[in-house]
């Protein structure tokens, strides 16, 4: 579709993103939790314009980490994070991997399209938060 010479993960994840998948792996990021939506923009943040589709489990603690300070949001400790990302896997949101004896995160959509329903998904439950 994109006439490109090789196949990229970006091509992969708009194919996939295109698959229908039914209620476990669609995507519904209004339907996470608040701590699960900062998790995937922390993600999101991270894959945005690299070239590897994956990244250590390290780098996306500290991505969390970096966007819960950004929304002013007290960040959960790893072993809770852990538990978050199997459950993003379970529910089709990211890919998990062991690596080198490391776990490594992909996005299973293309990370433009997740930024985007990301950023309205936050502002709305911030929003809904506020209201006394």
């Amino acid at each position: 579709m994109d006439n490109a010479n090789s196949v990229k993960a970006e091509h992969v994840h708009r194919a996939h993103a295109n698959i229908p998948k039914g209620v476990n792996g669609a995507y519904y990021p209004s339907e996470l939790s608040l701590h699960k939506l900062l998790l995937l923009k922390g993600i999101v943040n991270i894959l945005e314009g690299r070239a590897d589709p994956y990244t250590p489990i390290e780098e996306v603690y500290e991505g969390y980490r970096s966007v819960c300070e950004a929304y002013g949001e007290e960040p959960e400790d790893e072993s809770t994070i852990r538990s978050y990302l199997k459950d993003l896997n379970q529910d089709g949101y990211v890919l998990l991997k062991e690596e080198d004896e490391e776990t490594v995160v992909s996005a299973e959509f293309p990370v433009d399209r997740m930024a985007r329903a990301l950023e309205a998904s936050l502002k709305h439950v911030k929003q809904a938060s506020e209201r006394p």
